[in-house]
């Protein structure tokens, strides 16, 4: 197996420099209307298409160091082993050096984005967490075409590569605790049937540009051969998997539904780790299935270990304030569950207007201790508020919207105060404007506690 350790302050310059294979030729003529706005694509000339999303290249999680390390300091005290997978996007992999430079490619390189994808496996590691770094072997494998042309997720033989770098990487005694059977001699999934997939990429271009790609063929249905069939239990599972739709489950044994797409990741962990996984992937909402599972002290229990997938995108600098706010969040979760009757600090006076609600302080809460808040609503919603933050020293503002295709409904949010405001005067929180607001902000109290 080849190693998935490359870092970026001394990378393998076989796979820093690898070449795709690929025929190269000029950017060929996708129309304007494909190019210029939604979809935002780009073609290789070869089949295969790329959006503007997948052409990023600047990716750093430097600013987040130390609460990613406290993250990690707080799972291990619930026992929970956290093994973080950014998944890397096809171009870094297959778009041709010769297109660099050329209009309409968004000013996208391959080699830039590498550099970004292991500058965030440095940043993590600096944190202490267990992350895999995808892009090393990926690229060592990139013959296997590991992506679908004409779409950004991945095929079988990535998600087998990816797996397998999960196991490697779980630490013996999580394996041993999570091991249903002990330790049987592997039994994969058997992917069988066959169905024809055209990208979410190709249907728009074909729309706008009159041209026709091929479909591609993937499998219709997983059986989860023994022993894996007889792990599921009534029992929570000790295995749960954040992920995004490159982790998106699939009926096993009951075929696909084409417009939910999976691809196998789940049932190759349940296969190689020999044990269930409950999987609370949501398309575009990772971080989202998170902040729902720990907000309830009951799934926590006997959980051994945690799987955060998700797109290298998530961590582009311009999402630094998105992630902060999402850590910010699950410092509070964490601390709650940690200190489930910590007695309040200080509770806030409502005022209600409109869709606005303003809690002010009196007494001010003191200073020198770290705090969160907790707003609880009237009713729950699929609402998401922004939290501004006023204090002596400043103003921090936290946009709490819960990203992803589930309808997630919620009747309280929590996140810390972040301490450069000083001592907090008041919380305003504002939610989009609904026929639902009125209702929802009925009630709402907010209290602060310490962070613990």
């Amino acid at each position: 197996m080849i190693s998935s350790k490359c870092f970026p302050l001394a990378i393998c310059a076989a796979l820093l420099f690898a070449s795709p294979g690929l025929a190269q030729t000029a950017v060929p003529e996708v129309c304007t209307a494909a190019t210029e706005k939604p979809p935002y694509v780009v073609s290789d000339g070869q089949g295969r298409l790329y959006s503007q999303l997948t052409l990023g290249t600047d990716f750093s999680a430097a600013t987040l160091v130390p609460d990613l390390r406290e993250l990690e300091r707080r799972l291990q005290n619930l026992g929970i082993e956290l093994v973080v997978v950014p998944v890397p996007w096809a171009a870094m992999l297959y778009f041709p050096e010769s297109l660099v430079g050329t209009p309409g490619t968004f000013h996208y390189s391959p080699l830039l984005a590498r550099l970004g994808y292991w500058q965030v496996i440095e940043n993590f590691r600096k944190a202490g967490i267990n992350i895999i770094d995808l892009l090393t072997p990926f690229l060592a494998h990139q013959t296997q075409d590991l992506y679908f042309k004409t779409d950004h997720h991945w095929k079988l033989p990535a998600v087998e590569l990816a797996a397998r770098s999960v196991t490697d990487a779980v630490p013996r005694p999580v394996k041993q605790a999570l091991a249903t059977v002990g330790q049987p001699e592997e039994v994969p999934p058997v992917f069988q049937g066959r169905f024809q997939f055209l990208g979410g990429f190709a249907v728009p271009v074909e729309r706008l540009c009159k041209f026709t790609f091929p479909s591609e063929e993937t499998f219709a249905t997983i059986a989860l051969p023994e022993p894996s069939q007889n792990l599921i239990s009534d029992d929570l599972p000790g295995g749960v998997i954040f992920g995004s739709s490159f982790s998106r489950s699939v009926t096993t044994n009951q075929g696909i539904n084409p417009y939910a797409l999976g691809y196998g990741f789940e049932q190759w962990l349940i296969s190689l780790l020999h044990t269930d996984f409950q999987n609370e992937s949501i398309s575009g909402g990772s971080e989202t299935s998170m902040l729902e599972l720990f907000g309830d002290p009951a799934n926590v229990a006997k959980r051994r270990l945690a799987i955060w997938e998700f797109p290298i995108s998530d961590f582009a600098t311009e999402n630094k304030e998105h992630n902060q706010t999402f850590l910010a969040q699950m410092m509070a979760r964490l601390s709650r569950l940690s200190n489930p009757v910590e007695r309040p600090v200080a509770s806030g006076r409502p005022v209600v207007t409109g869709n606005e609600v303003v809690f002010s302080f009196d007494p001010l809460p003191s200073t020198g201790a770290r705090l969160y808040f907790q707003l609880k609503l009237g009713k729950a919603t699929a609402l998401s508020p922004v939290v501004k933050i006023e204090g002596e020293r400043g103003t921090a503002q936290l946009d709490l919207r819960r990203d992803g295709n589930k309808l997630i409904q919620a009747k309280e949010f929590l996140a810390e105060v972040p301490v450069n405001v000083g001592r907090l005067r008041q919380i305003t929180v504002t939610f989009p404007t609904s026929t639902e607001t009125p209702v929802v902000l009925n009630d709402g109290v907010l209290q602060l506690f310490n962070l613990k």
